[in-house]
């Protein structure tokens, strides 16, 4: 698996697929938590349309993170209910070499 390395100011795009016998499936339930290098937490849950988890499609669920600091960066997704999983993962945010207005 490659690492995704990002620079401060990129759209990070979380992807999580839910699936009960390979076949897709909404939970009852999804949240995401995204931790920052500094160990900031950021808490999101999937509700139906509003708020900050977006669902692409049945069981294909996105969240956009705008990290704006360097280092390494943490995340975990959790449904429940009528279809569990769980999956964590990380990205490497590059700390910026040049400095600008933008």
């Amino acid at each position: 698996m490659t690492d995704l390395i990002a620079d401060i100011g990129d759209l990070v795009v979380l992807t999580h697929t839910i699936t009960i016998d390979g076949v897709p499936t909404d939970p009852s339930s999804l949240v995401l938590d995204l931790q920052a290098p500094s160990g900031a937490l950021t808490h999101a849950e999937y509700a139906g349309g509003a708020g900050l988890i977006a669902q692409d499609e049945t069981g294909v669920y996105t969240f956009v993170a705008a990290p704006d600091e360097a280092g390494r960066w943490w995340y975990r997704w959790a449904a429940s209910g009528t279809a569990q999983s769980a999956e964590e993962g990380s990205f490497q945010v590059r700390r910026r070499r040049v400095e600008s207005s933008v």
